[in-house]
């Protein structure tokens, strides 16, 4: 997420099924940086990293599971666009 022209969040979910649960979302966030940002009118670019942990949510009525993880240590580029 972006505002007011600084990152300031990250998610990250995995639908292993088509369907929205199960899924795998992002809880311990251990480390994250913002190498570049450019905002070019409504479009910005993002690249950075992340290591965190993604815990598996077996249903849409509960808490996120602790001990089924997926270890998580990506590199992101992504451009995004404002839509209002």
């Amino acid at each position: 997420m972006v505002m007011n022209d600084v990152p300031n969040g990250v998610t990250v979910m995995y639908f292993p099924e088509s369907g929205m649960t199960p899924h795998y979302t992002l809880e311990q966030v251990e480390r994250v940086s913002f190498d570049r940002l450019e905002i070019d009118g409504d479009t910005a670019r993002i690249v950075g990293s992340l290591e965190g942990a993604l815990m598996h949510v077996a249903s849409m009525t509960s808490d996120p599971d602790p001990s089924d993880t997926i270890e998580l240590s990506v590199r992101f580029d992504v451009e995004a666009r404002r839509e209002e």
